[in-house]
């Protein structure tokens, strides 16, 4: 097995003394692997929790996409001679006027429990709006308490990573191709780390569970794991996939000073130009407001993403050429078991971001213009996008029209748009087109940290899941039974293919054509069937689904 080469060579990293019985690991011991690229040297380190692992962090995965590279898909990372150092994190990809575009990064942790065998992998797609994020604040305690292997990594964000033109040169997607090319990177190098290349999960919140689900959905994926866990965010949401990528890259391009050279361009002339003039530009410059490639009236909606993916042109690389809810219905997508879920106050991440419930203006701009702000992020033909806005603005504030005043009105009706409708739709869909993919779906419910008097706040499933700061690390405080409780869940989906196997505390019944199961997700979670009944059965009216 290829995981004893870690642990041969961790071994020869201890003193004569030591390895003249049997060598024993421990915390501050070097710890050495080769790779396809090379030797890494690593460390041994401790969870909270007291169990010991190995930590290989800011191991390239691929070229860094810089010059010419940018907004190309990934390339492989040259070799190297000697060891590497793979004790420091890479740069976060750039985002906010900071970061690197030397980010393309990759980190592994590995619990010492299992040497001997291969272990079920989890990589996570961290999420971040598609415009921020970084690998570097999953710490893996957690996960390496529960026996699997953990892998992280950078991809591109915002228009570095998700910027269109719609053509060959710039097709858009070269955050999800960093995601395709990280998972490609796993397959031929986790067996070097005493991981099973077979048993691999992904998961992410938030645009990480975006990520996840148009993974889920490409053929470009396809075979790079069995499973998925899509946590607050769906690829067939309406904000997960971007309609008008090259409006938006001209209008950013001119609020940075482009100008066209040249009478009567063809549209492939004026690309040259703009293209060159994007590569030529600071990525501090490209990435420091997003909203710079919005409309005025795109900046006026509740959701405002700047840049998300795109349905791209044909490609040896390309992941998203068609619309996810097509996949989803048509039932083309990778058949590996689902696990996908929401939290009660999802809606939270859209409410604050746009500011609707204290800034009186914008709430009024939102009431008096409420079937074109929100009619318009309704997936419908635009001819019945005002009617159905309608029937929405009476459905969730009983014809009194929308108010600030009924803020669990706002919450409700944000989240559902957003996050529970499209979970639910996504679960269904996948249930009623394969019988042979499970499919799990979950509500996080939980009176915790990062809940309030609307419900838990958006994908803060995160916070229980890595060892973060927040919830209270005692075990046998709330939180602390929480974080048991979701990390078992989520390891076991990744062990078993079944979050909750035979002999487990809790039940959890797939969501199937027949019984539309959830599991209510509190301290005692119980499965629980038709999730938020009257509201889902609205959507399903009002999208004709």
């Amino acid at each position: 097995m290829r995981c004893a080469t870690l642990l041969l060579v961790a071994a020869l990293s201890v003193g004569a003394a030591e390895s003249a019985s049997r060598p024993q690991l421990r915390q501050g011991v070097d710890v050495f692997v080769r790779i396809e690229t090379g030797t890494l040297r690593g460390s041994m380190e401790t969870s909270l929790n007291g169990t010991l692992y190995s930590r290989f962090v800011g191991i390239p995965f691929a070229e860094p996409p810089i010059g010419d590279l940018r907004f190309k898909a990934p390339q492989s990372p040259a070799s190297w001679t000697g060891t590497r150092d793979a004790l420091q994190y890479g740069s976060e990809c750039p985002q906010g006027g900071g970061g690197s575009e030397d980010c393309l990064y990759a980190n592994v942790y590995v619990p010492t429990s299992g040497s001997g065998s291969d272990l079920p992998v989890m990589v996570n797609i961290y999420g971040g709006a598609y415009t921020g994020g970084s690998s570097s604040y999953r710490t893996p305690d957690y996960f390496m308490d529960k026996g699997v292997v953990l892998v992280t990594f950078n991809y591109r964000v915002g228009a570095i990573g998700f910027l269109s033109l719609q053509n060959d040169d710039i097709p858009g997607n070269a955050g999800l191709k960093d995601q395709v090319f990280a998972l490609q990177w796993v397959q031929r190098n986790i067996g070097y780390f005493g991981g099973d290349p077979d048993q691999v999960t992904i998961f992410g919140e938030s645009a990480g569970g975006s990520s996840t689900s148009h993974l889920f959905l490409s053929p470009a994926a396809n075979g790079l794991f069995k499973g998925v866990i899509i946590e607050s965010g769906e690829a067939n949401a309406v904000w997960s996939v971007e309609m008008n990528p090259r409006e938006k890259a001209y209008r950013l391009a001119a609020a940075l000073g482009f100008e066209a050279q040249g009478d009567n361009l063809t549209d492939d002339e004026q690309d040259r130009q703009l293209a060159a003039f994007l590569r030529a530009a600071d990525h501090q410059d490209l990435t420091r407001d997003d909203s710079r490639a919005n409309s005025d009236f795109e900046n006026r909606r509740l959701s405002r993403l700047g840049f998300a993916p795109v349905i791209e042109p044909e490609s040896d690389t390309a992941v998203v050429t068609e619309p996810p809810g097509d996949i989803l219905r048509e039932g083309r997508y990778n058949q590996v078991a689902v696990m996908t879920g929401v939290t009660s106050a999802d809606g939270g991440v859209v409410i604050y971001s746009s500011g609707v419930l204290w800034n009186e203006d914008y709430a009024e701009d939102v009431r008096e213009n409420f079937t074109e702000l929100v009619g318009s992020q309704l997936q419908l033909p635009e001819e019945l996008q005002a009617d159905a806005a309608l029937e929405l603005e009476n459905f969730y504030f009983a014809g009194e029209g929308f108010s600030i005043n009924d803020t669990q009105a706002v919450y409700d009706m944000v989240s559902d748009m957003y996050f529970i409708q499209p979970a639910e739709f996504l679960a269904r869909t996948v249930a009623n087109t394969s019988s042979d993919v499970p499919v799990y779906l979950y509500y996080f419910d939980y009176d915790g940290y990062g809940a309030d008097e609307h419900g838990m706040g958006h994908a803060a499933e995160a916070s229980y899941l890595f060892l973060q700061d927040g919830p209270n690390k005692d075990p046998n405080s709330n939180d602390g039974k929480m974080i048991e409780l979701l990390t078992t869940l989520w390891t076991n989906f990744a062990k078993y293919g079944s979050p909750a196997p035979n002999g487990n505390p809790t039940t959890w019944e797939r969501f199937t054509a027949e019984t539309a199961n959830y599991l209510d997700l509190k301290l005692e979670p119980a499965t629980r069937q038709d999730l938020l009944k009257e509201r889902m059965d609205f959507w399903k009216e009002l999208l004709d689904q």
